[in-house]
This record gives structure tokens, C-alpha cells and sequence, in this order.
């Protein structure tokens, strides 16, 4: 039967048959072929090889030649757009054969001359070449066929020299490795694990029993990409792996030489489990992907061994059959055990007080945190969540304070310089997630979770406590209940300091920046740009500059005063976004962390030590470029989808009106940063070093790279695929002044959240984080 496109039962056809002389007639090995249906039909032993055509009747698949025709076709494999399969022709005995381009059946070649058969079996797929076992006057050895599926058949290698056979089994894949088991002989190495790489060599994995001893190798079963098989050494069976990362034949640890019988091998959600017996009982187990066994229960204890346990996968539980020795035999599932984070001092409901002194640097969240886990000592596929629910600012920091084994590159997050997850960073109110892959174990999860760490980037911050939340999955389906800390953040007091005023670009002179009279230092601005749709129009209260994709465009100093972060400095200016595209061009994520990382318009300032800070300006949104030591794109294009790709990536950020004329300050102090819009904070953190880029593609290698200055300062459009449309305006620039002699005549009174209040022209008074401060005579 088929189902029409109406969703209706529809008979099918079958051409030139009539089943009523078949009276023991069976339909079997249903096989989808790039859209169109085979099968095998017939009695036992003389089934023919069918398919249904395109008008959806079922039709003998036609043999090339009449006079031999196959019969009894098994091992239906589709590789390469070709069918193969074996079958019989009453000539040849059993061979491989496959559909060729006319849509007929055709043997490939007769591997063991005259009416004898070759009996191919184990027809597997790897990488694009099909393998099988055969036999021929050198015995039951590996062959293999061609990408391109000629009808020319090779021997892999005779193992077993001679006419003696091999006997290939257990074939398996792995990746792009083919794994199996063969015998060389007792002269030889006896029956042992064997490989063809993804060359074609064919090379002993290891003689598990030395000499010519077989270790027999059996069930062979691939969890996560890695090989999982039993085999005999000189001490007895085991249950052994191979490495990945070495290719090394370990055995599994934290087994007793007693267990035996290994077997009922089920890989459920990439682990593996399986049962074993000792001098009690049948014991379930499971692997991590680290190679430790770890045992999760007595199966049968005083039941017996012979019983059939059935273990079973279903929607990623494992079902098996226990006897309790108190009812019986019954269908029972394993429940994974929940991971559970344990915090210092720990009391149920009780919230330990952390206190951390703002722009310090990063404090431990919980030093001395335990992860427990009972049946899992591994994470892999699991994550880490760190979240502030309660209290949060856009000033907060989490993140992951590292040491000698816990480092970040970029957002890899490496133990002992060997990855164990991913990090999606967290910017105020974000959550911070950590991924974990196989490498990260119980014990170094456990370590990194010591290391989260809090800090605030704010001068003035908010003292309401923030509640931080922890949880953890495992990987295996377990999530920790939800662990938290009360954090308060205790504001330090920064000493004012005074500061001497440069005006930059003073818009009420309605000339243009590179102008030498557009200030009283003369021209401070140099204009460059790259592409013909950039314009700039002077217009009242400022310049307009307009540039398109594919464009460079904007103003950068050529000389200021040394910008020393340990003393301060804040970067003053009007502007307004008329419009700004970043989405028009290609991709726009660079590192996948669902944030664009292009803007039209950035403003870009550098101190003397080379760190500074770039912001990205959207028509909703400032946000930050981020810095890093891999610079594999080359360019602030962002085009490549990489975690290890942070240089000019977005971080921290804030959602904000610049469609309208705003005067910001951007204030460097220390090693940190504060932006403030007409007075207010919105943004801060910790400052950037962008010296890693290196411009090697075109147009930015025939630019000076300007993150190799010091002392920078510019404004407009640095990528080649974003523009914008602004009105620029005052521009100007404050130091600190260590000798100033200075007397004023007239009281001046800051406002608590102001940068700075002007004295006059030259002088401003400067304290980023105090109440109202007023100076006398």
C-alpha cells in the first residue's frame, strides 16, 4: 500500500507478477534511494530485487544481462548515488553487484572464479568507499571498491598470508577510521583489533595479547566518536577504548579483575552502559567519556546471572528488568542523579554575605564550592549558569577569575590549556553560561566554579544587595537545584582632582576640523577616507559626515597630550546619529554569540600604555568593541563564525536614544572606563588593548594601523561594511593637571554623577563619584 498526496491508501501496482503462484511469498528491506523505494520480493532464497517507479507501480529491477540474472539479493548499500547489494546468478554463485546508470542490475566482478561463491558480507560505508568481507582462493580476507564504483574489485590486504583465511568481523566505523577484528594466525599476533585509516593502510591497533595469543576482540560499539570494545589480556577480560586524542588502547579503570561476563552494551544520549558480573550479582555500569566506569546499581543481587535484562534506550532513558528479590522480575528505568553545588558554611535557605569593594579587582563568588554528582563524573553537553536576579545593574560584572589551570582564550575556556567549554559571556544584566564538552570532568567543573567572580565597574554604584544564582546540568538529563549568594557592593570614594581643558573642534566657528582656525590650537583633525559615497557638509552647530558600506570616513587627532589612565582623563563631545546601517552586508556576527559586531559610526580613544576603549554607535545602541590575541579574520569585518575570533566582537553594552543631539564624556580612569550621556552613566567597564590587530587584507593593509598608536583619538567610520549618517560637534579634551596654581572668584558647585563642572575655559573641577562638592575662594 502507499499513501497519495491526499493522504489516501492507494494499491500498488505490481507489473508482470501474480502473487497466487507464490505461496510463501515475503516482502522485505525496504530501502529509500534518493527518493525511489527498493525492495526484495520473493519466496525464501529466490527473492528478485523491486522498486517502485514513477508513476508509483512496483517493477522487477531488470538484470544487464538476461541469461544470468541475480536472485536472492541481501545487503542492500547505497554509497556515492549506487545501490550495491549481493546476489546469486545460479553461474557464479554469490557476488556484489550493484545498480548501474541505465537503472539495471549488474555484477561487478566474480571475486572467487567459476560456480563458487564469494559470499560478500559486512558491507560498510567509510568515508566514501565501500568495504565488505569476501572470500577467494586467499581465503575470507578485507576488500574494497572505488569512490567511483568501478567494477574492479581490491584486496585490502591478505591478513592471514596465504590461503589460510583471516576472517574479518566486528567492522565498525569511527569518524573516518574503519575498525575490525581479524586474525593473523598463531605464528602472528592471533586474533586482534585492526584499522584502515583514512589513507587506505591497514595497520594492527595494538596486540592486546602479546604474542601469538588472541585477545579476541568483541563488542565492538562507538559512543560519542570513540571505539568501546572487550578483549583478553594476559590477566583476563576487560573492557577497553581508544583515545582520541592519542589513539592509545587504554583499558577502562576502576574495575576489579573479578568482573566478567561483559555484556548487554547500550549507548543511550552518548553514554554507554552495560552489565557485568562478579562473585554476587549481575552490576550495571556506565563510562565516562574520560574512561572511568562508574557503577550505578546491583541488578540481580540473589537472583541469579542467567536472566536477560533487556537493557533498552527509550526518548534517551535506559529500561532494563530487575529482580529486587522481593517482586520479581520487573521493567525498572534509571533516573539520572541530579548534580548539587554545595557553598561554604552551607545551611538550607541560607544566603552567605559576600562583600566586594567596587572598581577592585574580580572577587570570588564562592572559593570553596563542592559539585556533587553520584552517578556522573563527567559533564559533557551540560552548562554552568551564573545569573544576578535580584539588585542587577548594567555596571555588574560576572565572569571567570582565572589562574595556572583555569585560563580564557577568548571565549574557550581551557583547563591546563585543554578546552572544556564555551563561554557566552555576561555584560550587567546577562546571564553567564558555560557549555562544557567531554574533557570537562566532575573535579574541573568543580574547580572552575570557584573561580566565578563578581566586580562592578561603576563609580558611583548602587548599594541595593544583588542576589547571585548558580546552577548546573550535567549532560545526562540532571540539573542542580538553584544555589545563590547575597552580594553588596560597598562604594569607595575617589579623591577630586583638577583638570585642564582642550578644546578640540569648536562647531560655533562653522568651519570644517581640518581647518587651521577651527580651533585656538589650530587644525587637530585629519580627514582620510577610503571609497566614493562619503560626503561631509558643514551645517549649523557642527559638521554633518555621511558614508556608505564599502567607505572609511571620519577624523583623527595628530597630536595630543599623553593620556595617562592612572591620573585620568575624560574625552568630551556632542553628537547626533542621522542614521546608521550595520545589517546590509553579509554576515554580521563574527564569534556567533547572536550579537552583530559592526557599527557605521565607532568612536575610538587610546591612552599612552595603548589601552583604551572603542565604542560602537547603532541608532538604539552603544556598545563596546572587544579586544583579544586571535585575529584570524584579519579584518573588522566580521565574517567568520569562530569562538576563539574576540577581537572586534561586541561586549558590554547599553540600549540607548543617539538619534538625538547628546553631550557625552567618556572618562578613563585606572582600568576602567565610564561613558556618560548629558551627565548621566550609562555604560562602563574595564578597558580594552586592541594591539593584536593586524591589517593584512585590502583596503586596511594600505592604512597605519591605528590600534599600534598611542595617544589616539578618532571619530567615524572604520569598517567596510557599515555606514552612517552624523552631526558632529564640541569636541574636547581634559587631562589631569598635577602643578596648577589657581584661584577662582566665584564659588563653583558640582552636581553629584557629573564627569566634571567647569571653572572656566581651561580648568575643570573633577570627582566622578562624590556628592555635591563645592570649592571657595
Amino acid at each position: 500500500m502507499q499513501i497519495d498526496n491526499a493522504g489516501n491508501f492507494k494499491s500498488v501496482k505490481f507489473i508482470n507478477f501474480n502473487s497466487s503462484n507464490y505461496p510463501t511469498l515475503t516482502l522485505q528491506n525496504l530501502t529509500n534511494i534518493n527518493g525511489t523505494l527498493y525492495f526484495i520480493l520473493g519466496e525464501e532464497n529466490a527473492g528478485k530485487l523491486w522498486r517502485i517507479n514513477q508513476i508509483g507501480d512496483a517493477e522487477i529491477v531488470r538484470d544487464s544481462s538476461s541469461t544470468y540474472p541475480a536472485f536472492n539479493p541481501e545487503n542492500l548499500t547505497f554509497i556515492n548515488n549506487t545501490l550495491f547489494f549481493t546476489a546469486d546468478d545460479g553461474r557464479y554463485g554469490k557476488e556484489l553487484w550493484k545498480i548501474n546508470q541505465q537503472g539495471y542490475s549488474q555484477r561487478i566482478s566474480d571475486i572467487n572464479p567459476s560456480e563458487s561463491s564469494s559470499n560478500p558480507e559486512n558491507l560498510t560505508v567509510v568515508n566514501g568507499t565501500l568495504y565488505f568481507t569476501a572470500t577467494n582462493s586467499y581465503g575470507t580476507e578485507l576488500w574494497r571498491i572505488d569512490s567511483d564504483g568501478n567494477p574492479q574489485t581490491i584486496t585490502v590486504k591478505d591478513i592471514f598470508y596465504g590461503a589460510e583465511s583471516s576472517n574479518p568481523s566486528n567492522l565498525t566505523v569511527v569518524k573516518d577510521t574503519l575498525y575490525f577484528t581479524a586474525d593473523q594466525g598463531s605464528n602472528y599476533s592471533g586474533r586482534e583489533l585492526w584499522k584502515v585509516d583514512n589513507r587506505g593502510y591497514v595497520t594492527l591497533v595494538k596486540d592486546i595479547n602479546p604474542g601469538s595469543l588472541s585477545s579476541n576482540p568483541e563488542n565492538l560499539i562507538v559512543v560519542n566518536d570513540t571505539l568501546y570494545f572487550t578483549a583478553t589480556d594476559n590477566i583476563g577480560k576487560k573492557l577497553w577504548w581508544i583515545d582520541n586524542s592519542n589513539g592509545q588502547v587504554k583499558p577502562v579503570v576502576n574495575f576489579s579483575n573479578e568482573l566478567s561476563n561483559f555484556d548487554n552494551f547500550t549507548n543511550i544520549n552518548d553514554t554507554l552502559y552495560f552489565t557485568t558480573t562478579d562473585t554476587v550479582s549481575r552490576k550495571l555500569w556506565k563510562i565516562e567519556s574520560n574512561g572511568n566506569a562508574i557503577f550505578i546499581d546491583d541488578i540481580n543481587r540473589n537472583s541469579g546471572f542467567d536472566e536477560d535484562f533487556n537493557l533498552t534506550a527509550i526518548d534517551n532513558k535506559l529500561y532494563f528488568v530487575k529482580d529486587d528479590s522481593l517482586d520479581g522480575s520487573q521493567v525498572w528505568v534509571l533516573e539520572n542523579q541530579a548534580p548539587e553545588i554545595k557553598l561554604s558554611s552551607y545551611i538550607a535557605n541560607f544566603k552567605e554575605i559576600n562583600s566586594f569593594n567596587n572598581y577592585s579587582q574580580p572577587q570570588f563568588i564562592e572559593p570553596n564550592a563542592i559539585i556533587l554528582d553520584r552517578d556522573s563524573d563527567n559533564f559533557n553537553k551540560g552548562k554552568l549558569t551564573v545569573r544576578i536576579t535580584n539588585g542587577s545593574h548594567p555596571d555588574d560584572r560576572l565572569g571567570i577569575h582565572g589562574n595556572s589551570s583555569i585560563v580564557l582564550d577568548g571565549r574557550i575556556v581551557k583547563y591546563q590549556n585543554i578546552e572544556i567549554g564555551i563561554l557566552t559571556p555576561s555584560y550587567g544584566v546577562e546571564d553567564m553560561v558555560i557549555d562544557f564538552n567531554a574533557n570537562a570532568t566532575r573535579p574541573i567543573v568543580e574547580q572552575l566554579l570557584r573561580r566565578v567572580s563578581y566586580t562592578n565597574f561603576s563609580r558611583n554604584p548602587s548599594t541595593n544587595p544583588r542576589t547571585v544564582e548558580l546552577i548546573i546540568s550535567d549532560g545526562d538529563g540532571g540539573t542542580s537545584e538553584v544555589v545563590s549568594k547575597i552580594v553588596n557592593v560597598q562604594p569607595v570614594n575617589d579623591a577630586p582632582f583638577i583638570g585642564r581643558n582642550q578644546l578640540l573642534y569648536d562647531s560655533s566657528t562653522n568651519l570644517d576640523p581640518i581647518n587651521p582656525n577651527s580651533t585656538p590650537n589650530g587644525s587637530w583633525f585629519a580627514y582620510q577616507q577610503f571609497g566614493s559615497n562619503v560626503s561631509k557638509t558643514l551645517v549649523d552647530g557642527g559638521i554633518k559626515l555621511t558614508s556608505g558600506n564599502e567607505a572609511y570616513a571620519g577624523f583623527n587627532t595628530r597630536t595630543i597630550p599623553p593620556l595617562d589612565k592612572n591620573e585620568g582623563y575624560i574625552l568630551s563631545f556632542n553628537l547626533q546619529l542621522l542614521s546608521e546601517d550595520h545589517t546590509s552586508y553579509g554576515n554580521t556576527d563574527k564569534n556567533g554569540d547572536g550579537k552583530a559586531d559592526r557599527a557605521g559610526f565607532s568612536v575610538t580613544l587610546l591612552g599612552s600604555s595603548s589601552e583604551g576603549i572603542e565604542l560602537g554607535f547603532w541608532e538604539n545602541r552603544i556598545w563596546v568593541q572587544q579586544d583579544g590575541v586571535f585575529n584570524t579574520g584579519t579584518s573588522q569585518a566580521a565574517d567568520i563564525t569562530n569562538p576563539y575570533l574576540t577581537l572586534f566582537t561586541q561586549v558590554e553594552g547599553v540600549d540607548f536614544d543617539t538619534t538625538k543631539s547628546v553631550n557625552y564624556d567618556l572618562a578613563i580612569f585606572g582600568y576602567n572606563y565610564t561613558l556618560y550621556a548629558d551627565n548621566k552613566s550609562i555604560l562602563s567597564g574595564r578597558l580594552r588593548n586592541y594591539s593584536a590587530y593586524k591589517p593584512t587584507t585590502e583596503p586596511d593593509k594600505f592604512f597605519p594601523n591605528p590600534y599600534s598608536k598611542t595617544n589616539f583619538i578618532f571619530f567615524g567610520d572604520n569598517n567596510p561594511y557599515a555606514g552612517a549618517e552624523v552631526k558632529l560637534g564640541d569636541i574636547s579634551l581634559t587631562t589631569h593637571s598635577k602643578y596648577l596654581s589657581y584661584s577662582p572668584n566665584n564659588i563653583v558647585t558640582y552636581q553629584e554623577n557629573n564627569p566634571g563642572v567647569v571653572i572656566d575655559s581651561q580648568i575643570t573641577l573633577i570627582d566622578l563619584d562624590s556628592p555635591n562638592f563645592e570649592k571657595e575662594d
